[in-house]
């Protein structure tokens, strides 16, 4: 949260050169205000979870998930961008988790919702309040593998991280519908790939070195 910010402060700054009246700085306001917001439900309701293992074992993975969206967002967004100015304009609707994806959010608000109303001294309440989290979740069509494993007890990633199914165009680590559309924008499996490696090569040691030695001389 904080890194992104200041990089959106500095971005602003270029952008306004000796405009610094509030309204030049109004989306940024915004933008940190949602950062705000969406942490502090966030750590609110992991703290209450955290007196029931069962509840926190479920409720972690909206922070996970939130986590691995935003994480998703950022990375497509960067290799998408033409420019600086199209960047900052693709991330300007994220608030720390979710990716700015809607689904995500009507799930956080439904699972955040729950814990909020619970009395986690009402054992029963809880066991129904988990029961209802992990329904929400296993039903998304674009949740990974990875976090249906840890709603089914898994507390490790797989060894092999690197898998082909994460390349399958139905249901890899690109999504399918909403998920891929938001994220990727429906770019191929490929391009993206292209992206990515293109982009690692850019920002290699190698190249960074290459690239102070040529602003030095």
């Amino acid at each position: 949260m904080s890194f992104n910010s200041v990089s959106t402060l500095a971005h602003l700054i270029l952008k306004n050169k000796d405009d610094y009246s509030a309204q030049a700085f109004k989306s940024y306001e915004q933008q940190t205000l949602n950062f705000v917001r969406a942490h502090d439900r966030l750590v609110a309701n992991s703290y209450k979870s955290f007196t029931n293992h069962k509840l926190w074992s479920v409720y972690k993975v909206l922070w996970l998930l939130g986590a691995y969206t935003e994480f998703v967002k950022l990375t497509s967004s960067r290799t998408r961008a033409k420019n600086r100015d199209d960047y900052y304009h693709e991330i300007k609707s994220l608030s720390l988790v979710g990716g700015g994806f809607d689904e995500y959010k009507i799930l956080a608000d439904k699972i955040d919702t729950l814990v909020e109303q619970l009395d986690v001294n009402n054992v029963a309440g809880v066991e129904l309040a988990v029961t209802e989290i992990t329904r929400l979740f296993l039903q998304l069509e674009w949740l990974p593998d990875a976090f249906s494993e840890t709603l089914k007890g898994k507390a490790y990633l797989p060894k092999n991280k690197l898998n082909w199914k994460l390349l399958r165009r139905s249901d890899g680590f690109m999504g399918k519908g909403k998920f891929r559309q938001h994220f990727f924008n429906n770019k191929e499996t490929i391009d993206l790939l292209i992206n990515f490696m293109g982009e690692k090569i850019n920002y290699s040691t190698l190249s960074l070195v290459r690239k102070k030695r040529d602003i030095n001389y």
